[in-house]
């Protein structure tokens, strides 16, 4: 479906995926710490960088968390917009005059339909392309009939009110797509994988060079670090995971139209 190969992977997978590499990073770390260990204080240079190594990692995971959360929240809002968008151009069809009006009126049904096909498509690109086409084959069949009301009365107040919403209509499918495709650069979230990878590895070194230690902090550290990646990969997946975006408001409209 895309050319992100990480997207493309099972979120199951990535996750266990870096809890491991983080846990081998962790121990190789720790190791060595054990082996250079000196008698005494540890190193505070040592200290000094993995704090240092922490702040960059937690700056890198609240400003990927922002830009997968703004993603997520613009992906929800057109879902609304464009229930509502499609709702008032039923409603403004109903002031057009017959043939046009049952067969405009028919025509937005199959379309709020079709955009819930879109939706349930998921990650399959065969449907997905086949709910894209039926909805743009019915856009042209409702502007075909615009046309045709347009034609017949221009000078028509509801004709013109129609049209501007039926514009609104196919410019948020238009919106949809664009949002669909709008994610977190790969690089980023590669990024934060190899600055996680690096500091478990001093947080395991640091821990290596003490003579009283505790790894319960440590491996909790390391749990949170894995969720919130978790978080973001699933935020950034607008077509598959456990945070999915909600079709409720037109769900409401297809009954409400039907």
């Amino acid at each position: 479906m895309t050319g992100d190969w990480l997207y493309d992977l099972n979120l199951g997978v990535i996750l266990l995926g870096t809890l491991l590499i983080l846990l081998l990073s962790f121990v190789i770390g720790y190791w060595a710490g054990r082996r250079f260990r000196k008698e005494g204080e540890p190193d505070s240079q040592i200290n000094t960088i993995q704090t240092a190594t922490l702040g960059l990692l937690g700056l890198l995971l609240a400003f990927t968390y922002s830009m997968a959360a703004a993603r997520y929240e613009t992906r929800r809002d057109l879902v609304v917009q464009e229930s509502n968008a499609i709702g008032t151009a039923y409603l403004r069809a109903k002031m057009l005059p017959e043939p046009q009006r049952a067969q405009i009126i028919g025509l937005l049904r199959e379309y709020v339909d079709a955009r819930l096909e879109f939706y349930d498509a998921g990650v399959d690109p065969t449907k997905l392309q086949q709910a894209i086409d039926e909805t743009e084959q019915i856009q042209d069949q409702l502007w075909q009939q615009a046309i045709v009301v347009s034609t017949n009365d221009p000078r028509s107040v509801p004709t013109g009110l129609f049209v501007q919403s039926l514009n609104e209509v196919i410019d948020l499918h238009a919106a949809r797509l664009a949002a669909m495709e709008n994610r977190v650069p790969e690089v980023i979230i590669i990024l934060i994988f190899i600055a996680s990878i690096v500091t478990q590895g001093l947080m395991g070194y640091a821990l290596g060079m003490v003579q009283h230690r505790s790894f319960i902090p440590s491996l909790m550290a390391l749990l949170l670090i894995v969720i919130i990646i978790g978080v973001i990969i699933d935020l950034d997946r607008p077509r598959r995971g456990l945070i999915q975006v909600s079709q409720e408001s037109m769900i409401q409209l297809q009954q409400s139209i039907k």
